[in-house]
């Protein structure tokens, strides 16, 4: 599935992937040269340098496209180095 829509300035793309055997939506701008999207874990660092997961979301390099990432969530390090 693929839908296109979006407002006078932006395109958004929706499409479906498959993420540890669930289906998601994944959100992006730009057509993802990779079939089903190359979904990783989308981490963040604080700006004390800790690791703040989860984020809940994941992220695809190739296209930047974003979805939400479906519990249980991989990475739960909270507050770690």
């Amino acid at each position: 599935m693929r839908i296109t829509t979006g407002t006078a300035s932006t395109t958004i793309i929706l499409s479906q992937a498959k993420w540890k055997g669930k289906d998601i939506t994944v959100e992006s701008s730009l057509d993802c040269p990779i079939q089903g999207h190359a979904l990783e874990i989308m981490h963040h660092l604080g700006d004390d340098g800790r690791h703040w997961c989860p984020t809940m979301y994941l992220f695809c390099p190739h296209c930047n496209g974003v979805a939400e990432e479906p519990e249980p969530y991989e990475c739960t390090k909270w507050g770690s180095k």
